[in-house]
């Protein structure tokens, strides 16, 4: 019988399962134990770090995700840095990732889908966050159909030091927009141009023809140069779906 590994922080952790594997990190559904989530699940993010770099990279990104709150974004609940390990804490998501869910959802929802990814954006943005790795498999659909983007691992904060080497482009291929690759630094629009390439993966598979704005949408937001797509995070939801930003907003 494998013995059952517990987490400390400010909360107490039982590991349940492994979830998910990325790059170096694994995700497990765990039960807290004891404080205001206790006896509800969560999910803990096991980032082993081996020098200083790579345990600045990691409380990094808890710090980021931290400092999040929107019904899109996935809650980051608390980071806890361990000797050799990082665990960051979020809300677990009962879901799948959209690459998988979207693979029974008709142009509708693929367009609600990418609207919600564009205004967990519209609040990112405005808090000063690039995400720099928006791609299907970076957001959760959970049971209801929300959907909430997850992975801050790579985001940039303005008013950061860069923690990346200049020359190398950080991204998913596919996704990564080509002023990146071309040396210059993330901004709003590189957000924008992987949310246009995610639209792309998800229709290639669609039986259905896309309407006329979505094609649009998908061609403006992958346009090469920056200065054609829309100009934030709002103009893209508007392009998207004709709606408008709600009185009083900021479109950053």
């Amino acid at each position: 019988m494998t013995e059952t590994r517990y987490i400390e922080g400010e909360g107490r952790y039982a590991l349940a399962e492994m979830v998910g594997r990325g790059g170096f990190a694994t995700v497990w559904r765990a039960r807290s134990l004891k404080g205001s989530l206790r006896g509800r699940d969560v999910a803990v993010k096991v980032i082993p770090v081996y020098n200083e770099g790579e345990r600045s990279r990691a409380l990094r990104e808890g710090q980021i995700a931290e400092g999040l709150r929107h019904r899109n974004i996935v809650e980051t609940l608390e980071v806890i840095p361990g000797d050799h390990e990082i665990y960051l804490v979020t809300e677990y998501v009962n879901g799948m990732p959209l690459d998988e869910a979207a693979k029974s959802y008709d142009i509708a929802e693929i367009v609600n889908s990418l609207t919600q990814i564009l205004e967990a954006l519209v609040y990112a943005h405005a808090q000063g966050i690039i995400h720099r790795d928006i791609k299907p498999q970076n957001a959760l659909v959970d049971d209801r159909g929300r959907v909430k983007l997850t992975d801050f691992g790579v985001a940039f904060r303005a008013g950061d030091t860069r923690l990346t080497r200049v020359g190398f482009a950080v991204g998913t291929p596919g996704y990564i927009a080509p002023e990146i690759l071309d040396g210059a630094d993330p901004t709003a629009l590189t957000d924008i141009y992987a949310v246009g390439a995610t639209a792309r993966t998800l229709l290639a598979r669609q039986p259905d023809e896309p309407t006329p704005r979505l094609k649009e949408f998908v061609d403006r937001t992958t346009s090469p140069n920056p200065a054609h797509r829309p100009q934030s995070a709002w103009a893209a939801v508007k392009l998207l779906t004709g709606k408008k930003a709600p009185r009083g907003s900021v479109s950053p």
